[in-house]
């Protein structure tokens, strides 16, 4: 005999059901809190069952939720089973036709899934791979709000300085934005002396003063209008912008301790940078558990959705249905591989002529080798 005990993961609490391989229910659905307190509950639960029968835990993939569950059973020797919420709810829309969801039901489901099939047992990260996925992921959040400040700032110096931007090449650099902030209008930039500049340039190193004075000259003739508000938003934007910035570096530099310990081959591949290694390592967990590239193609959600029926047997779109920030970084990536790599170029147009791109560099990792440029030819 097994049990197959199945948990409803949610963010306050928990709801766990214990069945039977045969189906007999051992203990109803129960519910228990997102704590100590209810962690052990389940414990004593679960103590209270033959030993020498196998557990079979398994719950659903709940964002971050599962994960201290997970390893407080895993802390008291019990393996634990992953599953991916999609394929949950599939499994459940085969069971009935009846749109009706609840945790204590949806915990039987869970259960019952696991006996349909065998599952690996959960592989927990490695700390550093951890690291680096939680390190990548916050600091991709604080690039895309950075981006939404550059945007705003864009459209308030459209009101007050139009022609701003482009003297700075159509971007905000570093000088653009430390001007901005010390001088968020077009008048004051306008009245900025030589003594000015000089105290500028002392107080932000490596800024540029030839766009500094394309700048003064052009705000004493710009087609845009003073306005006290907008001058107020751009310099408070200018600090969020700054702030970001700051706190960017930081996570870079931290990203960067840790992969410089890890020692990986990726890097040797001209056109993947440091963040972006990091990046793969951490969402792939330095490709451990990975068989082969397909499973590698799937976990990111690259992979071509494939009908076969009948007479028709044809690929598709792409699936879609992994990772979204992997698949966004690798996809980006492959246009720099292209760019960088004369190989990759020629490989990238010989498979597009094909209508098949393919991108994999999970050899490298699984034999810890050095990239060697030669060895593609």
């Amino acid at each position: 005999m097994c049990y197959f005990i199945g948990i409803d993961v949610a963010k306050f609490k928990h709801d766990f059901i214990i069945i039977t391989g045969e189906g007999e229910i051992i203990q109803s659905p129960t519910t228990f809190s997102n704590n100590e307190a209810g962690f052990k509950e389940l414990l004593d639960s679960l103590s209270k069952l033959n030993h020498s029968q196998e557990n079979k835990i398994v719950l659903e993939s709940a964002g971050h939720y599962h994960k201290n569950l997970i390893k407080f059973l895993e802390d008291n020797k019990y393996r634990v089973n992953v599953l991916n919420a999609y394929l949950v709810h599939k499994f459940i829309e085969t069971r009935t036709l009846r749109k009706q969801k609840n945790d204590k039901l949806d915990c039987r489901w869970i259960a019952e899934y696991l006996q349909s099939a065998e599952f690996k047992t959960y592989q927990n990260k490695s700390y550093n791979c951890e690291q680096l996925k939680s390190l990548t992921r916050a600091r991709d959040k604080l690039i895309l709000k950075r981006s939404q400040e550059l945007v705003d700032l864009t459209n308030a110096m459209n009101h007050i300085f139009p022609e701003f931007k482009a003297i700075f090449g159509d971007k905000f650099s570093k000088t653009a934005i430390f001007l901005l902030n010390e001088y968020p209008s077009a008048e004051e930039i306008s009245q900025l002396s030589a003594k000015d500049l000089d105290k500028f340039r002392k107080k932000h190193k490596g800024t540029r003063l030839n766009k500094i004075s394309t700048a003064i000259a052009q705000a004493n003739v710009t087609v845009g209008h003073s306005n006290q508000s907008i001058s107020f938003i751009v310099k408070t934007i200018t600090k969020v912008i700054i702030s970001l910035t700051e706190a960017i570096e930081d996570f870079e530099s931290q990203i960067n301790k840790i992969l410089l310990g890890m020692n990986t081959p990726l890097i040797s591949i001209d056109g993947v940078g440091k963040i972006s290694a990091a990046t793969i390592i951490g969402e792939y967990n330095n490709f451990d558990g990975f068989a082969d590239a397909d499973k590698l193609l799937a976990f990111a959600g690259l992979e071509c959705s494939r009908y076969q029926s009948g007479q028709s047997d044809y690929y598709g779109k792409m699936v879609k249905r992994g990772s979204p920030h992997l698949r966004y970084l690798l996809m980006n990536l492959a246009i720099s591989l292209k760019n960088c790599n004369p190989i990759f170029h020629t490989y990238y147009l010989k498979k597009k002529d094909e209508g098949k791109p393919y991108r994999v560099a999970f050899k490298l990792v699984s034999t810890n080798s050095k990239f060697d440029i030669n060895l593609a030819k």
